[in-house]
Protein backbone atom coordinates (compact mmCIF):
# COMPACT_ATOMS: atom_id res chain seq x y z
CA UNK A 1 0.00 0.00 0.00
CA UNK A 2 1.39 3.39 -0.93
CA UNK A 3 1.38 5.92 1.90
CA UNK A 4 1.96 9.68 1.55
CA UNK A 5 2.31 11.73 4.71
CA UNK A 6 3.12 15.33 5.62
CA UNK A 7 3.43 16.31 9.25
CA UNK A 8 4.71 19.16 11.39
CA UNK A 9 5.57 17.88 14.84
CA UNK A 10 6.13 20.07 17.88
CA UNK A 11 9.38 18.92 19.48
CA UNK A 12 9.40 18.38 23.23
CA UNK A 13 13.04 19.50 23.63
CA UNK A 14 13.56 21.38 20.39
CA UNK A 15 14.18 24.69 22.14
CA UNK A 16 17.48 23.37 23.41
CA UNK A 17 18.70 23.06 19.83
CA UNK A 18 17.07 26.22 18.48
CA UNK A 19 14.23 24.39 16.70
CA UNK A 20 10.66 24.06 17.92
CA UNK A 21 9.14 21.92 15.15
CA UNK A 22 10.11 19.01 12.98
CA UNK A 23 8.66 18.79 9.47
CA UNK A 24 8.12 15.20 8.43
CA UNK A 25 6.97 14.08 5.00
CA UNK A 26 7.50 11.10 2.81
CA UNK A 27 6.11 8.39 0.61
CA UNK A 28 6.52 4.68 1.13
CA UNK A 29 5.16 1.37 0.11
CA UNK A 30 4.36 -0.43 3.32
CA UNK A 31 3.11 -3.83 4.32
CA UNK A 32 1.98 -4.92 7.74
CA UNK A 33 3.14 -8.40 6.87
CA UNK A 34 -0.18 -10.04 7.64
CA UNK A 35 -0.16 -9.02 11.29
CA UNK A 36 -3.45 -8.35 13.05
CA UNK A 37 -3.76 -5.08 14.96
CA UNK A 38 -6.38 -3.79 17.39
CA UNK A 39 -6.35 0.00 17.81
CA UNK A 40 -8.28 1.60 20.67
CA UNK A 41 -8.76 5.36 20.12
CA UNK A 42 -9.71 7.35 23.22
CA UNK A 43 -10.64 11.03 22.81
CA UNK A 44 -11.11 13.51 25.64
CA UNK A 45 -14.57 15.12 25.27
CA UNK A 46 -14.52 17.15 28.47
CA UNK A 47 -15.51 20.84 28.52
CA UNK A 48 -11.94 22.07 28.12
CA UNK A 49 -11.84 20.47 24.66
CA UNK A 50 -14.35 23.13 23.58
CA UNK A 51 -11.47 25.57 23.24
CA UNK A 52 -11.49 27.32 19.86
CA UNK A 53 -9.54 25.34 17.28
CA UNK A 54 -7.05 28.15 16.58
CA UNK A 55 -6.08 31.49 18.09
CA UNK A 56 -8.40 33.29 15.67
CA UNK A 57 -11.28 30.92 16.55
CA UNK A 58 -10.69 31.55 20.24
CA UNK A 59 -10.78 35.31 19.70
CA UNK A 60 -14.04 35.00 17.78
CA UNK A 61 -15.58 33.03 20.65
CA UNK A 62 -14.46 35.68 23.11
CA UNK A 63 -15.86 38.48 20.96
CA UNK A 64 -19.17 36.73 20.32
CA UNK A 65 -20.04 35.17 23.66
CA UNK A 66 -17.39 36.42 26.10
CA UNK A 67 -16.02 32.94 26.68
CA UNK A 68 -12.88 31.12 25.58
CA UNK A 69 -12.05 28.23 27.88
CA UNK A 70 -14.15 25.33 29.26
CA UNK A 71 -17.50 27.10 29.17
CA UNK A 72 -19.41 25.65 26.21
CA UNK A 73 -21.78 23.18 27.81
CA UNK A 74 -24.85 21.45 26.36
CA UNK A 75 -27.55 22.74 28.68
CA UNK A 76 -26.93 26.49 28.80
CA UNK A 77 -27.69 27.93 32.21
CA UNK A 78 -25.62 30.97 33.10
CA UNK A 79 -22.87 29.89 30.69
CA UNK A 80 -23.06 30.14 26.91
CA UNK A 81 -24.43 26.84 25.66
CA UNK A 82 -22.73 24.41 23.34
CA UNK A 83 -25.58 24.98 20.89
CA UNK A 84 -24.83 28.72 20.83
CA UNK A 85 -21.17 28.10 20.17
CA UNK A 86 -21.99 25.58 17.45
CA UNK A 87 -24.44 27.97 15.80
CA UNK A 88 -21.62 30.47 15.39
CA UNK A 89 -19.89 27.95 13.12
CA UNK A 90 -16.59 28.27 14.96
CA UNK A 91 -14.51 25.08 15.00
CA UNK A 92 -13.34 23.82 18.37
CA UNK A 93 -10.45 21.73 19.55
CA UNK A 94 -12.61 18.62 19.75
CA UNK A 95 -13.32 19.06 16.02
CA UNK A 96 -9.59 19.22 15.28
CA UNK A 97 -8.90 16.11 17.35
CA UNK A 98 -11.70 14.17 15.64
CA UNK A 99 -10.47 15.20 12.19
CA UNK A 100 -6.88 14.31 13.12
CA UNK A 101 -7.96 10.90 14.40
CA UNK A 102 -9.90 10.26 11.21
CA UNK A 103 -6.88 11.30 9.17
CA UNK A 104 -4.66 8.75 10.84
CA UNK A 105 -7.40 6.10 10.57
CA UNK A 106 -7.37 6.66 6.80
CA UNK A 107 -3.61 6.24 6.80
CA UNK A 108 -3.81 3.09 8.89
CA UNK A 109 -6.40 1.63 6.54
CA UNK A 110 -4.19 2.36 3.53
CA UNK A 111 -1.03 0.96 5.11
CA UNK A 112 -2.69 -2.19 6.36
CA UNK A 113 -4.51 -3.45 3.30
CA UNK A 114 -4.56 -7.22 3.35
CA UNK A 115 -4.18 -7.37 7.12
CA UNK A 116 -6.76 -7.52 9.88
CA UNK A 117 -7.07 -4.14 11.56
CA UNK A 118 -9.85 -3.44 14.03
CA UNK A 119 -10.61 -0.06 15.56
CA UNK A 120 -12.55 0.82 18.71
CA UNK A 121 -13.59 4.34 19.74
CA UNK A 122 -14.04 5.67 23.28
CA UNK A 123 -15.03 9.02 24.78
CA UNK A 124 -13.31 10.11 28.01
CA UNK A 125 -15.22 12.49 30.28
CA UNK A 126 -16.65 11.90 33.78
CA UNK A 127 -16.50 8.28 32.71
CA UNK A 128 -14.88 6.54 29.77
CA UNK A 129 -17.55 5.33 27.39
CA UNK A 130 -17.14 2.72 24.67
CA UNK A 131 -18.72 4.36 21.63
CA UNK A 132 -17.75 1.83 18.98
CA UNK A 133 -16.61 -1.72 19.77
CA UNK A 134 -13.77 -3.14 17.73
CA UNK A 135 -14.69 -3.16 14.06
CA UNK A 136 -12.94 -3.87 10.78
CA UNK A 137 -15.29 -1.39 9.07
CA UNK A 138 -13.29 1.82 8.68
CA UNK A 139 -16.37 3.81 7.67
CA UNK A 140 -18.12 2.76 10.88
CA UNK A 141 -15.11 3.68 13.01
CA UNK A 142 -14.82 7.10 11.37
CA UNK A 143 -18.53 7.77 11.86
CA UNK A 144 -18.14 7.00 15.56
CA UNK A 145 -15.33 9.56 15.78
CA UNK A 146 -17.35 12.14 13.86
CA UNK A 147 -20.30 11.76 16.24
CA UNK A 148 -18.34 12.55 19.40
CA UNK A 149 -19.32 15.78 21.13
CA UNK A 150 -18.33 17.73 24.25
CA UNK A 151 -19.53 15.77 27.28
CA UNK A 152 -21.37 13.61 24.71
CA UNK A 153 -23.85 16.54 24.80
CA UNK A 154 -25.41 15.07 27.94
CA UNK A 155 -27.51 17.30 30.23
CA UNK A 156 -25.92 18.57 33.44
CA UNK A 157 -27.46 18.24 36.90
CA UNK A 158 -24.84 20.30 38.74
CA UNK A 159 -23.77 17.28 40.78
CA UNK A 160 -20.08 16.81 41.66
CA UNK A 161 -19.59 14.56 38.61
CA UNK A 162 -20.60 16.22 35.33
CA UNK A 163 -20.43 14.83 31.79
CA UNK A 164 -17.91 17.56 30.99
CA UNK A 165 -15.50 16.53 33.76
CA UNK A 166 -12.47 14.29 33.26
CA UNK A 167 -11.67 11.31 35.48
CA UNK A 168 -8.63 9.48 34.05
CA UNK A 169 -9.10 6.53 36.39
CA UNK A 170 -12.09 5.56 34.25
CA UNK A 171 -9.72 5.36 31.27
CA UNK A 172 -7.83 2.49 32.90
CA UNK A 173 -10.97 0.89 34.31
CA UNK A 174 -12.73 0.79 30.93
CA UNK A 175 -10.01 0.50 28.31
CA UNK A 176 -7.62 -1.73 30.22
CA UNK A 177 -9.92 -4.77 30.51
CA UNK A 178 -11.15 -4.28 26.94
CA UNK A 179 -7.61 -4.30 25.55
CA UNK A 180 -6.31 -7.21 27.62
CA UNK A 181 -2.69 -8.23 27.17
CA UNK A 182 -0.36 -7.61 24.26
CA UNK A 183 -0.61 -10.04 21.36
CA UNK A 184 1.87 -11.43 18.86
CA UNK A 185 0.11 -10.19 15.73
CA UNK A 186 -1.53 -13.47 14.85
CA UNK A 187 -5.08 -13.56 13.56
CA UNK A 188 -6.31 -14.75 16.95
CA UNK A 189 -3.82 -12.73 18.99
CA UNK A 190 -3.58 -9.19 17.53
CA UNK A 191 -1.07 -6.55 18.46
CA UNK A 192 -2.65 -3.84 20.64
CA UNK A 193 -2.29 -0.07 20.43
CA UNK A 194 -4.12 2.49 22.57
CA UNK A 195 -4.14 6.09 21.31
CA UNK A 196 -5.20 8.67 23.90
CA UNK A 197 -5.76 12.32 22.93
CA UNK A 198 -6.29 14.73 25.82
CA UNK A 199 -5.35 18.12 27.22
CA UNK A 200 -3.98 16.37 30.29
CA UNK A 201 -6.22 17.97 32.91
CA UNK A 202 -8.31 15.96 35.33
CA UNK A 203 -11.18 16.88 37.60
CA UNK A 204 -10.53 16.79 41.32
CA UNK A 205 -13.36 15.08 43.14
CA UNK A 206 -12.74 17.18 46.22
CA UNK A 207 -12.83 20.15 46.30
CA UNK A 208 -15.39 20.58 43.55
CA UNK A 209 -14.45 22.50 40.38
CA UNK A 210 -10.71 22.25 40.93
CA UNK A 211 -8.39 20.39 38.59
CA UNK A 212 -5.25 18.31 38.76
CA UNK A 213 -2.77 16.96 36.25
CA UNK A 214 -3.49 13.64 34.52
CA UNK A 215 -2.15 10.81 36.68
CA UNK A 216 0.26 8.69 34.59
CA UNK A 217 -0.24 5.77 36.95
CA UNK A 218 -3.53 4.99 35.22
CA UNK A 219 -1.51 3.91 32.17
CA UNK A 220 0.82 1.63 34.10
CA UNK A 221 -1.37 -1.48 34.19
CA UNK A 222 -1.75 -1.53 30.41
CA UNK A 223 1.96 -0.97 29.81
CA UNK A 224 2.81 -3.76 32.26
CA UNK A 225 0.82 -6.08 29.98
CA UNK A 226 2.95 -4.94 27.05
CA UNK A 227 0.28 -2.73 25.52
CA UNK A 228 1.59 0.15 23.43
CA UNK A 229 0.08 3.40 24.75
CA UNK A 230 0.32 6.42 22.45
CA UNK A 231 -0.46 9.87 23.85
CA UNK A 232 -1.33 13.05 21.99
CA UNK A 233 -1.15 16.00 24.38
CA UNK A 234 -3.13 19.03 23.20
CA UNK A 235 -1.38 21.97 24.83
CA UNK A 236 -2.69 25.27 26.18
CA UNK A 237 -0.83 27.91 24.16
CA UNK A 238 -4.11 29.66 23.45
CA UNK A 239 -5.14 33.22 22.80
CA UNK A 240 -6.13 35.27 25.83
CA UNK A 241 -5.20 32.83 28.56
CA UNK A 242 -3.48 35.66 30.49
CA UNK A 243 -6.84 37.44 30.86
CA UNK A 244 -9.18 34.46 30.94
CA UNK A 245 -11.11 34.07 34.19
CA UNK A 246 -11.23 30.27 34.27
CA UNK A 247 -7.69 29.35 33.25
CA UNK A 248 -5.85 30.80 36.33
CA UNK A 249 -8.18 28.86 38.63
CA UNK A 250 -7.96 25.54 36.82
CA UNK A 251 -4.97 24.88 34.57
CA UNK A 252 -2.32 27.44 35.44
CA UNK A 253 -1.49 26.00 38.90
CA UNK A 254 -0.78 22.56 37.40
CA UNK A 255 0.39 23.43 33.88
CA UNK A 256 4.04 22.54 34.48
CA UNK A 257 3.00 19.05 35.63
CA UNK A 258 0.87 18.12 32.64
CA UNK A 259 3.45 17.42 29.94
CA UNK A 260 5.78 15.31 32.11
CA UNK A 261 2.78 13.30 33.29
CA UNK A 262 1.53 12.72 29.76
CA UNK A 263 5.00 11.66 28.65
CA UNK A 264 5.13 9.23 31.57
CA UNK A 265 1.77 7.80 30.53
CA UNK A 266 2.97 7.05 27.00
CA UNK A 267 5.06 4.08 25.95
CA UNK A 268 8.62 5.01 24.88
CA UNK A 269 8.56 6.98 21.63
CA UNK A 270 4.77 7.21 21.50
CA UNK A 271 4.29 10.75 22.86
CA UNK A 272 3.57 13.81 20.74
CA UNK A 273 1.98 17.18 21.38
CA UNK A 274 0.39 20.04 19.50
CA UNK A 275 -1.61 23.22 19.87
CA UNK A 276 -2.63 24.52 16.44
CA UNK A 277 -4.69 22.20 14.18
CA UNK A 278 -1.76 21.21 11.94
CA UNK A 279 0.35 20.38 14.99
CA UNK A 280 -2.36 18.16 16.50
CA UNK A 281 -2.82 16.32 13.20
CA UNK A 282 0.94 15.88 12.94
CA UNK A 283 1.04 14.53 16.49
CA UNK A 284 -1.42 11.75 15.63
CA UNK A 285 0.63 10.79 12.60
CA UNK A 286 3.89 10.90 14.56
CA UNK A 287 2.53 8.46 17.15
CA UNK A 288 1.29 6.09 14.45
CA UNK A 289 4.63 6.36 12.60
CA UNK A 290 6.51 5.28 15.69
CA UNK A 291 4.20 2.32 16.26
CA UNK A 292 4.22 1.50 12.55
CA UNK A 293 8.02 1.42 12.50
CA UNK A 294 7.93 -1.75 14.55
CA UNK A 295 5.14 -3.30 12.49
CA UNK A 296 5.80 -2.44 8.88
CA UNK A 297 8.34 -3.71 6.42
CA UNK A 298 9.27 -0.78 4.16
CA UNK A 299 9.93 -1.84 0.60
CA UNK A 300 10.62 1.58 -0.89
Amino acid sequence: AEVRYDARVQMAFGGIFGATHWNVSGEAVAEVGGQAIDIHIVLDVSDSMALGASASDQQRLANQIGCVFACHVPDGGPEPSLVTARNLGIPMRIDVVKAAANSVVDRIATASQGSQVRIAVYAMHHETTLIQPLTTNITTAKAALDNLEIGLALPRNRSPQQPGDTYPSTFADTVGPAVGRQGNGGANDPRKLVILATDGTASARDPWLQTKAFDPQVCRSMKRKGIDVGVIYTTYDYWGKETDATYPLTVEPIEDQIEPNMQACASPGLFAKGDEPDEITAAFHAVWSQFEAGMLRLTQ
